[in-house]
């Protein structure tokens, strides 16, 4: 009522118009809960309904942003600007999260000096039953804490379903079910009085409704312009833009992605970022780069590098020439963990270690030629070392889980020309001396050097083990949005899903039988 009654004066004044209002509206750069809670645009209507519309949080949102959407409109010292800014303090002190005695009594200062300005300036203004009730805010508050506000937020089903909207959002822009069902059931179980009567589990209605909600919730963030929701315009629902069905090729997080497509950094945009790139170029033909340089560099440019590889889709020999730190070995580990939230290295050598005196008992259980294979990568463990180990279960997985390690693990010598490999879209490289002769699956545990192909190309090379290159190569899928080789799909979905708990919960045939076993 008020906001309506200051805002119909500021107009009469000519201070500001209702379509500059609308527009500062409009254009706000909102951040934060404000991009949900962003005031509505003001009907012509409003002066003769006396009211602005708007929810309870909207119009809170538009109060407190009011100097800067419009102050520098209007001169100093005017009364009903002031009725406003009053107005706006009362609020940011009734919903304080604490209270002391000092700011009750700048509450109370504000109260009384917000009633006499609003009589005085507006004479015929009814006051009503709130304004009487905003006197004893202060004295309310002293005797029963903030429990008796007037802005107690009663919440609706609909209230309810908007939170939970915004909380699984700021998580997972696409939940599964799996995720909805378990927001569901953590609801009702912490209230049980959202519980639904009949249904069996209680929350069948509130997994659903949730799924609706998401879809819209997605539909307001893309309007806004967020970038992980907008590369998918135009490609859900029958009026798809591009030349792909609808709801084919959907850009959305699927193995446990945090930071997908996440928008750009506050106070860049993409030349300047281009120019951030262009300087990590430079500084990685230097003789010696500097790490911590790189490293801050990479950070700021996550935005940029994520655009380029999943909106783009660029060859890796090009995504090596734009970004050639990404192919550093720390630099694979940073970038999982601005892309995925985890350590990397920890967490895949961890998991590997607790695994593998399990996997080794399953490896000697096995007979036929996948007992063979295994035998012969066992025979090869030259101790009992953990470093052995690590290599006879990383090259001993994809025999038990029925890959194809052919065309994904290859030898050569030293000096050949690559012929062997050219053809490998994701791989291993195995380099041998001389004087070793090469086995046809390349089952050696130990080479002499380890490399990862890509797209036929060696884009790192000189590492230790296998181990270590399988780590570094599932840290480039993320890094580079990178499909899983089909020939080692079930291996490369049990390191996500069993080594690395990432993604989706279900597990594969193959993968559940062979974490059954591990959990033996």
């Amino acid at each position: 009522m008020e906001l309506s009654l200051c805002l119909k004066d500021l107009m009469a004044k000519k201070y500001i118009t209702l379509d500059v209002l609308n527009d500062a509206i409009r254009s706000f750069p909102y951040t934060f809960a404000d991009k949900t809670d962003q005031p509505q645009l003001i009907s012509k209507a409003f002066s003769t309904k006396g009211t602005i519309g708007g929810n309870g949080h909207e119009n809170w949102c538009l109060i407190r942003l009011l100097p800067l959407l419009i102050g520098h409109n209007i001169p100093e010292g005017d009364n009903t600007w002031e009725i406003l800014m009053l107005l706006k303090d009362i609020v940011a002190l009734v919903v304080a999260p604490q209270f002391n005695e000092e700011s009750l009594y700048i509450l109370d200062y504000k109260v009384a000096e917000h009633r006499d300005l609003l009589q005085s300036t507006f004479p015929d203004f009814t006051l009503r039953p709130k304004h009487h009730y905003i006197e004893h805010y202060a004295e309310l508050i002293r005797m029963a804490s903030k429990e008796t506000m007037t802005l107690r937020v009663i919440l609706t089903e609909a209230d309810i379903r908007k939170k939970l909207a915004e909380t699984i959002y700021s998580c997972k822009a696409y939940p599964t079910t799996e995720d909805l069902r378990a927001v569901a059931k953590a609801l009702v179980n912490t209230h049980p009085c959202l519980q639904e009567p009949g249904s069996p589990s209680g929350y069948c209605g509130w997994t659903n409704s949730l799924k609706d909600k998401m879809g819209n919730y997605r539909s307001k963030m893309r309007s806004l312009g967020q970038t992980d929701i907008m590369v998918n315009a135009g490609k859900i629902g029958r009026y798809s833009t591009s030349s792909d069905p609808p709801n084919k090729n959907i850009k959305k997080p699927r193995k446990g992605e945090v930071n997908y497509l996440p928008d750009l950094p506050d106070g860049q945009d993409a030349s300047s970022l281009e120019m951030l790139r262009q300087q990590l170029v430079d500084e990685m033909k230097r003789k010696n780069p500097d790490a911590v340089f790189i490293n801050q560099k990479m950070d700021m440019t996550l935005s940029l590098r994520r655009k380029d590889v999943v909106i783009n889709k660029p060859p890796v020999s090009q995504i090596l020439q734009r970004w050639p730190a990404l192919f550093r070995e720390s630099q694979v580990y940073q970038e999982f963990s601005r892309v995925v939230g985890k350590n990397l290295k920890q967490e895949f050598y961890r998991s590997i270690d607790r695994h593998c005196p399990q996997l080794i008992q399953i490896f000697r259980s096995k007979r036929g030629l996948a007992g063979h294979i295994l035998s012969d990568l066992l025979q090869q463990a030259k101790t009992s070392d953990i470093a052995d180990m690590r290599c006879v279960a990383m090259r001993g997985l994809p025999v038990l889980l029925g890959d194809d390690q052919t065309e994904f693990f290859k030898a050569c010598f030293a000096s050949d020309d690559g012929d062997s490999y050219q053809h490998v879209p994701v791989g291993i490289l195995s380099l041998e001396n001389e004087d070793v002769a090469l086995q046809p699956l390349s089952l050696r545990l130990h080479p002499s050097s380890v490399g990862i192909i890509l797209e036929g190309n060696v884009v790192m090379d000189n590492l230790d083990n296998i181990p270590q290159a399988m780590c570094l190569l599932f840290g480039l899928t993320y890094a580079l949005h990178l499909d899983y080789p089909k020939c080692m799909g079930n291996t490369f979905l049990f390191i996500q899903q069993v080594l690395l708990g990432l993604g989706k919960k279900e597990l594969k045939g193959k993968i559940l039988a062979v974490t059954n076993q591990l959990t033996m």
